[in-house]
């Protein structure tokens, strides 16, 4: 008992600076030579980050001296915003601080690492200081902190504060002192810039190196890309306490509403789907899931076919390299096609009192043109008079709507209507039936049932048969 109550005064809670003070090479600070890279690395990314989020043209210089000892002096400066001084001790004095983590789109950095742990690598390894420039466009003088990180609190140590006149009407400029191995070369800081600028080409990147020689990366275009979107989490990238997690904080009553409105590519079609697929009631609370429930969703997901992620959360690295390298964007659509090979229906709903306004989707992931006609079996209501903006066919006898489709490969026609007459809450989506397309390639319809055209789906099985022999003639 002695023993154990001893050991017991022994333990004691640590911060997350002292953890990555006693395991660096975690952060990938393994090496003089890689760490002098990373420290560039970070450093540059903060500034490609803050110039693109405020729409500047990058202009960013980085400066090298070798002190002597393998110690080497590293100054970074940009033209982007600048940082607010209450924000500069947070940003470069604190792990975990950062305002990316909870973005679900493409970034250089998310965890609030990164530039804290060079700013704690250089007081390991120089004993000195980090010294930050920040001018911002809003204030007439610039704020110029030194400070250390404190690691047992994990916040900043300012060990002083000026307020200087600087000529830029914003920006920032970090200075550090570390231990560090300069190369030439492969796996080297002119070549993590040179890269940098291939897939910036907007941005303009001057390096002086310790023996004094300036290299120049000019931008070559003007036009800064637009930034990757935000969004929702894709079901194929869930466990189990994230399903859990999202459930206890979503403000949606419903679980059919949860799974269409926090998850992306679930439409109210496939949220009833996986409903039924789990048995769990449509309309319960998600915040009443147990953690079988949230094990059977992410296993309904698994078998039931979702679209791929947007891309639009990804930053068009193809484009910028294109530019930069004067060579035409690499077309994807061979490999989008050769992927999914289906023509995908998805519906969206948006209810109101008394009406339902539907928005489907159909898109062509096929490699050529298709041709066939598609039917919406309405579950209620009545179509709204001038609602439909499309050419169609509206049967108010079967409650029925026909489109004839004509798609391109890799084209997407958005179809509108509006339903009137329907009680709110009650609307359970409606269905959908292709005709004059083999139903194997098609996902979010069902083959047309027989007694609607019983002979065009008959010619349709009969092509497939053709086509079957004719293969196994070949062979």
């Amino acid at each position: 008992m002695v023993i154990a109550e001893e050991l017991a005064k022994k333990q004691r809670a640590i911060s997350i600076a002292q953890f990555f003070e006693k395991n660096k090479q975690i952060l990938g600070f393994d090496s003089l030579q890689k760490s002098l890279i990373m420290a560039v690395k970070e450093s540059v990314d903060n500034s490609l980050d803050a110039c693109e989020e405020a729409e500047i043209l990058p202009e960013i210089e980085v400066v090298l001296k070798n002190l002597g000892k393998d110690e080497y002096y590293l100054s970074v400066e940009d033209n982007g915003p600048g940082i607010i001084r209450k924000e500069i001790p947070k940003i470069f004095g604190q792990f975990l601080y950062g305002s990316k983590f909870f973005s679900m789109q493409q970034a250089r950095g998310q965890q609030g690492i990164g530039i804290s742990a060079v700013v704690l690598y250089s007081q390991i390894t120089s004993g000195k200081p980090i010294t930050v420039t920040s001018k911002t466009k809003e204030s007439d003088v610039a704020y110029q902190i030194k400070m250390f990180i404190d690691t047992k609190e994990n916040r900043a140590a300012i060990v002083s504060e000026d307020v200087i006149i600087v000529s830029k009407e914003h920006g920032l400029k970090i200075e550090f002192y570390m231990k560090g191995k300069y190369v030439k070369g492969k796996q080297s800081i002119i070549e993590y810039l040179k890269n940098s600028a291939i897939v910036n080409p907007y941005a303009k990147i001057k390096f002086t190196d310790p023996d004094g020689s300036v290299i120049i990366f000019d931008r070559v275009t003007d036009k800064i890309p637009v930034p990757p979107k935000e969004t929702k989490p894709h079901p194929m990238g869930l466990e189990v306490g994230d399903i859990l997690e999202l459930a206890k904080n979503t403000k949606h009553k419903t679980l059919t509403s949860f799974l269409s409105g926090e998850f992306s590519k679930v439409s109210n079609k496939i949220a009833v789907e996986i409903c039924t697929m789990t048995k769990l009631d449509p309309g319960m609370d998600p915040s009443a899931l147990k953690l079988v429930d949230a094990k059977n969703i992410l296993e309904s997901f698994k078998q039931t076919k979702l679209l791929p992620p947007s891309s639009e959360s990804l930053s068009p690295i193809a484009l910028k390299s294109a530019n930069i390298l004067n060579k035409p964007v690499p077309k994807l659509e061979p490999i989008i096609t050769q992927i999914m090979n289906v023509v995908w229906i998805d519906e969206d709903i948006e209810e109101s009192k008394d009406t339902v306004k539907v928005t489907v989707r159909v898109s062509n992931f096929t490699a050529e043109e298709k041709k066939f006609k598609l039917y919406a079996d309405l579950p209620e209501g009545k179509v709204l008079e001038g609602s439909v903006d499309s050419d169609c066919k509206i049967d108010s006898e079967n409650d029925s709507i026909e489109w004839e489709i004509s798609i391109k490969s890799l084209e997407q026609k958005v179809l509108k209507f509006t339903l009137s007459n329907v009680i709110s809450g009650t609307y359970k989506e409606s269905t959908y039936y292709v005709e004059g397309i083999n139903p194997v390639y098609v996902v979010g319809a069902e083959p047309l049932p027989g007694d609607w055209n019983i002979e065009d789906l008959k010619a349709i099985i009969a092509d497939d048969n053709e086509m079957e022999e004719d293969e196994n003639d070949e062979l």
